[in-house]
């Protein structure tokens, strides 16, 4: 199972019914082979988990750009990633500005190292959330093309059922 972040877009989805159907074993999964297969300088992780701690052993990666153990980090990660994802933009600007010929913004943004937001339990994430949520759903719909992913995980029947949250109307 690949997982092309570049390509396949911003938002990613592991969801499962119940209790222990493997949502979690399948997100360290894809997290480890993320690690093995890529350099620090070509993939960082934001981990968001202040639910339950599933993620807390990948602190030690060097591929960890940030990692949030508790809601009171949440919006200053998310201000981090807000920023990035600014200096960015400006920068794809600058490039494209100063381009003479064809302007090939991918093969811009492949040389930036691509940030995968985690989010384990994404249900009790975003009933905890609060007014973090503007800024999740400002990276959500500006990040993907620019190099900031989300792999989210989450009970299936307890994600939020309305589309005024940005990451299930993006999948």
């Amino acid at each position: 199972l690949a997982l092309d972040l570049a390509a396949a877009g911003a938002a990613f989805l592991v969801a499962g019914v119940g209790p222990q159907p493997g949502r979690s074993t399948l997100l360290n999964t894809r997290i480890l082979g993320l690690a093995a297969s890529c350099d620090p300088e070509q993939l960082q992780f934001a981990f968001l988990d202040f639910h339950t701690r599933s993620l807390g052993a990948f602190r030690r990666l060097p591929h960890q750009h940030d990692y949030v153990g508790s809601a009171t980090g949440l919006e200053r990660s998310l201000t981090a990633l807000k920023d990035e994802v600014a200096r960015r933009q400006a920068r794809l600007e600058k490039l494209y500005e100063a381009a003479t010929g064809d302007f090939d913004s991918a093969e811009a943004v492949g040389e930036w190292p691509h940030v995968l937001v985690v989010i384990d339990d994404y249900d009790r994430f975003y009933e905890r959330a609060g007014d973090a949520k503007k800024l999740l759903a400002d990276l959500i719909s500006r990040g993907g093309e620019l190099g900031i992913s989300f792999l989210v995980a989450g009970n299936v029947s307890e994600l939020p059922k309305d589309f005024d949250d940005s990451f299930m109307r993006s999948i």
